[in-house]
């Protein structure tokens, strides 16, 4: 098997407030996580964020559509 990410070149901590929708790995159910850090990959910046236990960036993410990202409340 051959690993075919991308390393994360920066990394910056998320403000509080940010969450990110994505598809539980479990249940199937669209789950809000909150988003701990913001990671640039290649030419792209993604949220890192902690859903069922681990820490995951978009791109890794296994299951599901592309993980929704919701900014703060004002």
């Amino acid at each position: 098997m051959t690993n075919n990410l991308t390393p994360i070149a920066a990394l910056v901590p998320a403000q509080p407030g940010w969450t990110v929708t994505v598809t539980d790995l479990a249940t199937g159910d669209p789950a809000t996580c909150p988003v701990i850090a913001w990671a640039a990959i290649g030419a792209e910046v993604h949220p890192v964020f902690v859903a069922n236990g681990s820490i995951w960036t978009g791109p890794e993410y296994p299951k599901g559509p592309t993980p929704v990202i919701k900014e703060p409340a004002l």
